[in-house]
């Protein structure tokens, strides 16, 4: 593992992400940076984008990997938000430009398919 993020080889990326929202809550999922001790932030499902996969496809793909949450991708409102976001990974740095959707959904308990336990989604109450 390389001793700092200045270390790391830098990717550039597109990325899709959803906003899933059921009832008062959203389903965000709990990170941490590997270089720094302690770090935790959350977000939302989503992950890079396939070759030959539109945006709304990544996105519902990704959601359904991530949480076991299957929607159809033409079912998904937006694209509601866009961002440019630098990610610490223990291999690389990932700057990724990211569009956000929007799922409605009754509430749900995840069933994340193929992440790490670190990786695992949560339901946060929003009010």
């Amino acid at each position: 593992m390389p001793a700092s993020t200045a270390d790391r080889p830098r990717k550039r990326r597109r990325g899709a992400r959803v906003v899933v929202l059921a009832g008062d809550e959203v389903l965000l999922q709990g990170d941490r940076d590997p270089f720094i001790p302690g770090s935790r932030f959350w977000q939302t499902p989503g992950g890079g984008i396939d070759d030959g996969e539109t945006e709304r496809e990544a996105a519902a793909r990704e959601l359904a990997e991530e949480s076991g949450i299957v929607v159809n991708p033409a079912e998904l409102l937006g694209p509601v938000a866009t961002r440019t976001v630098t990610h610490g990974y223990s291999d690389r740095i990932l700057i990724q430009h990211e569009t956000y959707f929007l799922a409605r959904v009754e509430r749900v308990e995840p069933e994340p398919g193929g992440l790490t336990e670190r990786e695992q989604a949560r339901h946060v109450a929003t009010g």
